[in-house]
């Protein structure tokens, strides 16, 4: 009696496949989380800082300004961060999309909501 052992050919290629498929989008989607942490770090350390809690709003969306820029952040426009003084409150907003092509016509998308608030006393 003759017993089958192995995968097949077409087995193989399948599994083969869709590990190409998991890495492309892996290599392809990680760096935006990435580029989102870093957003996020510099965003809480801004909202941290005791310095910011004296700043006007045109000093603080300068502020927002050079941090991109010194950390190189690509992602994200400085309209995409909307920021809300409420009384002794300021509030801050990041949102925002990220498109990134995975391969012919299909694309992936990510969205990001963040919110950072601290007292201004």
């Amino acid at each position: 009696m003759r017993v089958q052992t192995g995968a097949s050919t077409l087995a193989t290629l399948l599994v083969l496949l869709s590990a190409a498929l998991l890495l492309v989008a892996a290599v392809k989607i990680i760096p935006i989380y990435v580029d989102d942490y870093t957003v996020q770090e510099m965003m809480e350390s801004l909202s941290n800082d005791e310095e910011t809690r004296t700043l006007s709003m045109r000093e603080l969306k300068d502020r927002i300004q050079r941090r991109m820029g010194v950390n190189s952040v690509k992602v994200i426009k400085a309209t995409d961060i909307k920021l809300e003084q409420e009384g002794q409150t300021m509030k801050m907003t990041v949102n925002y999309e990220v498109r990134t092509n995975l391969f012919a016509n299909i694309d992936a998308l990510v969205h990001f909501d963040h919110s950072y608030e601290w007292n201004t006393q």
